[in-house]
């Protein structure tokens, strides 16, 4: 069994990097939609721009902006680390 985790996860790289589409959406802009889904089986898709410092990566918050949406409180005591 060891064996066949071992396999799995030398594997998953490849899968992810298979399975993703890349788009230029300008001269500037990409778009990368993973094959990882959302709450409503929807493809991931994030947005990448070169910058003289290196990469600008964004969801434009969606991810935020979903689980507010569905209720999730992000200022509780519980959630609060500092």
């Amino acid at each position: 069994m060891t064996g066949t985790m071992n396999n799995l996860v030398a594997d998953y790289p490849n899968w992810l990097k298979d399975n993703m589409a890349i788009q230029k959406l300008d001269a500037m802009w990409w778009e990368i939609t993973t094959p990882c889904l959302d709450r409503r089986n929807d493809f991931l898709q994030i947005y990448v721009r070169k910058d003289p410092n290196g990469f600008f990566i964004t969801d434009d918050g969606y991810i935020i902006d979903d689980l507010a949406c569905s209720g999730y409180e992000f200022d509780t005591i519980k959630r609060k680390f500092c």
